[in-house]
């Protein structure tokens, strides 16, 4: 068999993987079908593959389109509030490590337990912080529209869940 394709084209792929799907039908067949000889076991591979089934794409969602800037916005929400609580956390963990101010906490008279615990209370504090913000943000850049979409509740919950 011989073939010739303009190297690097967009048909020389589609020409390869027709190929490919004849003899991979055709290995099948031979394979588990128990063909003997070549001429119906091409017969057979052709009557495989002349059965087609349509696909319809379909270009907007169920609630309108897909490419209003609210749906890049909180595609992308999850990495800008990550980010947010990852530097704030940080910081706050860097300022509490340094050895005079912990030193100083171990001697005051609350234990360490409670210190652990209010500690991540405020880093919880500081997380739901940061969701408001980008959520007050979302609705300032994208107020009427987000609102009239009726996503913005379950966008805001959705975004509230990986917080």
């Amino acid at each position: 068999m011989q073939k010739v394709i303009v190297p690097d084209s967009v048909s020389s792929r589609y020409v390869d993987m027709r190929i490919d799907k004849y003899l991979n039908t055709a290995r099948l067949r031979l394979q588990y079908g128990g063909e003997e000889s070549q001429a119906r076991l091409a017969a057979a591979a052709r009557a495989d593959l002349e059965f087609e089934t349509p696909v319809a794409i379909e270009s907007a969602s169920a609630f309108g389109s897909s490419t209003q800037g609210f749906v890049y916005y909180y595609r992308y929400f999850a990495f800008a509030v990550l980010a947010m609580i990852m530097m704030g956390v940080s910081s706050i963990m860097m300022a509490f490590n340094k050895p005079d101010l912990y030193r100083r906490n171990l001697c005051a008279p609350i234990p360490a337990r409670s210190m652990s615990l209010q500690l991540a209370a405020g880093h919880g504090v500081f997380a739901l912080g940061c969701w408001a913000l980008l959520v007050s943000a979302s609705s300032a850049l994208y107020g009427k529209s987000l609102l009239s979409s009726g996503l913005m509740w379950l966008y805001c919950l959705n975004s509230l869940a990986f917080t």
